[in-house]
């Protein structure tokens, strides 16, 4: 799967939606910063250092739309599985989208769709992960409520080896 690379992007999310239009999915865009990371609601997320993960794959679902709307929530179950079993990482689902670890938040999936005629004609999954972040740089209102990986983990591990795991995750469950 061709994955795009940015440095800066307002969100993964609407970076994917803008290729759209000139590109066939699926595909992953990936960024170093974002300015206008989000997650559900109007809550913003933290994306401004380039140690963390900010993913995002947009592809054509064959889902109606009502059948869709748990998708952030069977990601975010996949992913917390799957950190768990290959990096014994305590990671937690706290309902519905959001990845924890002893009731610090690591990670959160955001989905958005593109609906015609009640079918999900696009859906970009977008992954934001605290995986190598310098949480002093961190604003002081959520330092004291995240976490990273690398804090976990007896070897340090880089954002990019992550991002296999997520397309391993989307191919077998997804697409």
């Amino acid at each position: 799967m061709e994955t795009l690379r940015r440095d800066v992007v307002d969100s993964t999310n609407d970076e994917a939606f803008r290729l759209s239009a000139e590109k066939a999915p699926p595909f992953v865009v990936v960024a170093s910063r974002q300015f206008a990371g989000r997650g559900r609601g109007d809550h913003s997320w933290y994306s401004d250092d380039p140690g963390n993960l900010y993913w995002t794959i947009l592809w054509q679902p064959r889902q109606v739309a009502q059948d869709f709307r748990h998708c952030s929530t069977k990601v975010a179950i996949l992913l917390s599985q799957a950190l768990r079993e290959r990096h014994q990482v305590p990671v937690a689902l706290k309902y519905p989208n959001d990845l924890m670890i002893q009731g610090r938040k690591l990670g959160g999936i955001l989905t958005e769709t593109r609906v015609v005629s009640e079918k999900v004609h696009l859906a970009a999954c977008g992954v934001g992960l605290n995986v190598n972040g310098d949480l002093e740089r961190y604003p002081d209102d959520i330092r004291s409520h995240c976490c990273r990986l690398r804090d976990w983990l007896p070897e340090p591990i880089e954002a990019r080896d992550l991002e296999g795991l997520l397309e391993e995750i989307f191919s077998k469950h997804f697409l």
